[in-house]
């Protein structure tokens, strides 16, 4: 339905008939015109959600964030990453935040403003690539919001996951646009593509920054360039964007002499201890599903239906892709079915619970938006799936309402640094006068204490005890080594995970009994631990 149509002007007039109409430009991806206006619009329109989710302080301080924070301040310092301090995440999303802390101090307050630009800047990037797809401008603007009025809201924290994924939708665009159509013909034969060769890096510095995110990216554009007939000149492009990256990083980190740490940290400990059967990470889906419905039921019932909804969304995805290989079983079909399968298996690698579930939500989305838009989807098919962008959206917004009229601060104020200082101060406040100035060990992550107070933070934070199964041995013997080579004074250890570390045998614990004594108790916790 195009905007010349006179019933479709008659029916919308001629804004609503330009929304709903516009197949996407044969080349190029940037929008010109009323659509860069549209487009300027819906980045605008991610600021609300996002802004308010992080500035109201509305959702607790987490460790994830403590942790990504302190880790790119200490790279801001001058401290090698991996050789000084222990942390199981690539090192190039560090960099990135430990530059964005020289330019805008070190502090909560800068990570939170650099999570805003990202999540604007990935809804700009979603609509292009939605638009490239196909569909009409309003149903790809809706789609494009989705994410940060309806899922956003899962985890409004600042994480490598939500800042990485701009880079990966950017790559999904770059491998569309050397294709003349969303039927897969290409525009021109290229000795070397630049578009493909882009994307792989794109996709290499996602790897580089969150493993799992750059696994699934890298996976979908080598997918993409071997759906028959096989384009080799993409191929070659995407695989040497994605070394080219690879290489840099590995040769930054020989020449700093940590690639050794680099690779036992990002690719022997993942593999090895992160996901232990029975640990603190190996959660079973059944368990995921019933804790994710009750936390949303115990917000109300705009929460527990979103929930449901956004389940439905792989669920209606995967039967999509189903339907269209049992028809037609085109190698395009297959290749999809193929995509679908990436992202499941990629989650169920990691942890499955519901806030990784999120992190993959937009793979779903595009996927499911290439099938709807595919030449033959009948028109229920269509129906359904604009169906649930319409109705998820509209839940999204109810949410973002609700919690803004119920939240009880005067106004939108990013006040993470004090709230953050004053729970440093609290922990401190347990150890003796004459240590205050002393280097502390904070178990089982200390990170909410390090990122203001220590210079001398150890080399591991968010160390759990052996029964969650999460850590290697070498972590506590580590520790335990830190401990007599500083002659730490003070070890401080909260809540249970910490009174656990104290009781379950470990390097840590037969070091901690043998070296230090009990200071003082504030009811069960927390256990201080002075030297003697």
């Amino acid at each position: 339905m195009g905007p010349e149509d006179g019933q479709t002007r008659k029916r919308y007039g001629a804004i609503g008939a330009w929304l709903t109409s516009g197949p996407p430009h044969p080349r190029g991806a940037w929008p010109t015109g009323g659509e860069l206006a549209l487009w300027v619009i819906l980045i605008l329109a991610t600021f609300p959600p996002v802004f308010s989710a992080l500035a109201l302080g509305y959702f607790p301080l987490q460790m994830d964030e403590l942790v990504i924070a302190w880790s790119a301040k200490r790279i801001a310092q001058g401290e090698l990453i991996y050789r000084d301090f222990f942390i199981h995440y690539p090192p190039v999303g560090f960099y990135g935040l430990a530059l964005s802390f020289e330019l805008l101090g070190h502090s909560l307050a800068a990570l939170r403003i650099v999570q805003i630009v990202s999540t604007m800047t990935l809804t700009g990037v979603s609509y292009l690539l939605l638009r490239r797809l196909g569909g009409a401008r309003l149903g790809a603007a809706a789609a494009s919001l989705v994410f940060p009025w309806a899922v956003f809201w899962y985890w409004p924290v600042p994480s490598m996951y939500w800042l990485c994924l701009p880079l990966a939708v950017a790559a999904l665009l770059l491998i569309e646009l050397p294709f003349k159509d969303r039927r897969g013909s290409e525009a021109k034969s290229h000795r070397f593509n630049t578009p493909a060769f882009l994307a792989g890096i794109l996709a290499g510095l996602t790897g580089l920054s969150i493993q799992p995110l750059g696994l699934m990216t890298s996976a979908w554009l080598v997918l993409r360039v071997v759906t028959p007939p096989i384009r080799r000149s993409m191929l070659i492009a995407v695989l040497a964007g994605m070394l080219a990256p690879v290489l840099l990083v590995v040769a930054m980190l020989a020449v700093g002499g940590n690639l050794a740490d680099a690779i036992s940290a990002t690719v022997v400990y993942p593999a090895q201890a992160y996901e232990q059967g029975g640990g603190f990470n190996d959660l079973p889906l059944p368990r995921m599903f019933e804790a994710a419905l009750a936390g949303a039921w115990a917000r109300g019932p705009v929460a527990f239906l979103l929930h449901w909804v956004i389940l439905a969304l792989p669920v209606l995805v995967g039967l999509f892709a189903l339907i269209r290989f049992a028809a037609r079983r085109r190698p395009a079909d297959v290749v999809n079915l193929l995509m679908f399968a990436v992202i499941i298996m990629v989650y169920l690698r990691g942890r499955t619970d519901w806030v990784h579930a999120a992190f993959f939500l937009v793979f779903v989305l595009v996927l499911g938006w290439r099938l709807l838009h595919d030449d033959g989807t009948s028109g229920w098919m269509k129906r359904l799936g604009h169906g649930w962008v319409g109705l998820a959206l509209a839940l999204g917004v109810a949410m973002w309402t609700s919690t803004w009229l119920a939240h009880k601060a005067g106004g939108p104020s990013v006040r993470v640094d004090d709230a953050l200082r004053a729970r440093a101060d609290a922990i401190m406040s347990y150890v003796p006068a004459e240590f205050q100035d002393a280097t502390v060990l904070n178990l089982p992550h200390g990170s909410s204490l390090y990122f203001f107070r220590d210079a001398n933070a150890p080399p591991w934070d968010w160390v759990l005890p052996p029964s969650q199964r999460t850590h290697s041995e070498d972590i506590y013997s580590g520790l335990s080594e830190w401990l007599e080579r500083n002659e730490i004074p003070v070890v401080i250890l909260t809540g249970d995970h910490g009174q656990k570390l104290w009781r379950e045998p470990s390097p840590l614990s037969v070091a901690l009994r043998r070296d230090y004594r009990p200071f003082q108790r504030a009811g069960p916790d927390p256990l201080v631990l002075l030297r003697q």
